[in-house]
């Protein structure tokens, strides 16, 4: 890490921990990630009391970018705001890129010792999603790949562009899955399933090939690279698969908790 970095998060704490409700302040972002430039902004998680969030929360202010505090030009803090309720929740059921965010996430004060294995829950890969996400992101591929592809005429040029990101982003999500990888975001999907070490070696050219060519040919060559060396329980029956569909991108408001595919 830099010095100015610590010299800047040495700043942070000390302009957050005497705050009205602060519980703990959490490192997160480029910087524990490892992928920080010089330039780079210092990202905190501020964990506060559930009274201290509810206030935030109904003034509008669960995150704000403070200045001058920094001892880099340029730096800057970008923080968000949580109780531990909210943590908690993220640690039974939060999105992959929430649980991404808090990977390697670090604790540089607290006033609650359960914090840290808290954090480390929230960060962990949810295994017992995986049947699901498999289900989901297959009958998506499917649908788009069989039939949109060849059913959307050529001159409905924002369509095409639309399932071509989709049945590359549906691929990329389950190499993610078949690598235990969480999804960190759309910018860094293409990094995660380069870093992937069980997947096809030529899938993101093959990928990108498909986005700047959108021809039937193009995303069989991508697909087909992908399927042949999968070894997730992957289907083709049609019916299945629209079954799929169905439940997880038209009557997902139905659930009480409904999964949104492009963030889940």
């Amino acid at each position: 890490m830099l010095k100015h970095h610590e010299e800047s998060i040495q700043n942070l704490v000390s302009y957050y921990k005497d705050g009205e409700g602060v519980i703990a302040v959490l490192l997160d972002g480029s910087i524990v990630h490892g992928n920080a430039r010089p330039d780079s902004d210092i990202d905190a998680v501020i964990v506060v009391t559930e009274e201290e969030y509810e206030k935030r929360k109904g003034e509008n202010r669960l995150a704000e970018v403070v200045t001058g505090h920094c001892t880099y030009e340029g730096g800057y803090f970008d923080v968000k705001f949580k109780s531990r309720k909210v943590l908690e929740l993220a640690a039974e059921r939060a999105s992959e890129p929430t649980r991404n965010a808090y990977l390697g996430a670090v604790t540089v004060y607290t006033k609650d010792d359960d914090i840290p294995g808290l954090v480390e829950r929230i960060s962990a890969y949810p295994e017992g999603e995986i049947p699901a996400k498999v289900r989901c992101f297959n009958s998506n591929l499917q649908l788009n790949r069989g039939y949109f592809l060849a059913c959307v005429k050529e001159d409905n040029a924002y369509m095409r562009a639309h399932l071509a990101q989709e049945i590359v982003y549906s691929v990329y999500r389950l190499i993610l899955i078949e690598n235990s990888v969480l999804f960190p975001c759309n910018r860094r999907l293409e990094d995660a399933v380069r870093a992937c070490p069980h997947r096809p070696e030529h899938i993101l050219e093959l990928g990108a090939a498909f986005l700047k060519d959108i021809t039937a040919e193009k995303c069989e060559a991508f697909v087909t690279a992908f399927w042949q060396q999968s070894e997730l329980p992957l289907t083709d029956d049609v019916s299945e698969n629209c079954s799929s569909y169905v439940h997880f991108y038209e009557d997902w408001w139905m659930e009480e908790c409904p999964p949104f595919p492009n963030e889940w």
